[in-house]
């Protein structure tokens, strides 16, 4: 990955390893992609500015579909021997969020808590999960609002 050139594959280390500036030429071809807002500039963690990199990533990566070219469809014919089994749909964490967004008796706590069960290594929080819904709301999708919870 050049720093010019934004992608849908998330790479938190070498995204790690950027300065602020370089994050926000990556955010901004992201949310370019995406439909999102692009930023001028950035004062909070730059962590914060990971996942929200990182967020925008997932819905890119769930936006878009492989491209299955002729050759690599007669390459799974020819294989000898090998039965004729559809490949298991990859999940994302990007489509658990999206799928969990779309029922409103799931709190982005509670959509946090499931990503972390089927992916313990992910870093999602639940400013990530809001900020997948603020996207999902931009492009029209019907993401259902959630209350906050009574402080008491």
């Amino acid at each position: 990955m050049t720093k010019n050139e934004p992608t849908t594959a998330i790479d938190s280390d070498a995204l790690g390893q950027m300065t602020i500036a370089e994050l926000l030429e990556v955010h901004n071809g992201l949310a370019e992609q995406s439909g999102a807002d692009a930023l001028q500039s950035w004062k909070r963690a730059k962590p914060e500015l990971i996942g929200r990199i990182a967020a925008l990533g997932a819905v890119l990566a769930d936006e878009t579909e492989p491209e299955v070219t002729e050759e690599a469809e007669n390459l799974d014919h020819e294989a000898d021997g090998a039965t004729e089994q559809p490949p298991e749909p990859k999940i994302t964490i990007g489509a658990v969020v999206h799928e969990l967004l779309l029922d409103v008796d799931h709190t982005y706590v509670e959509i946090v808590a499931e990503v972390k069960r089927r992916f313990p290594d992910a870093k999602t929080t639940v400013r990530s999960v809001a900020s997948v819904a603020a996207t999902l709301r931009k492009k029209g999708v019907d993401v259902p609002t959630r209350r906050k919870a009574a402080e008491g």
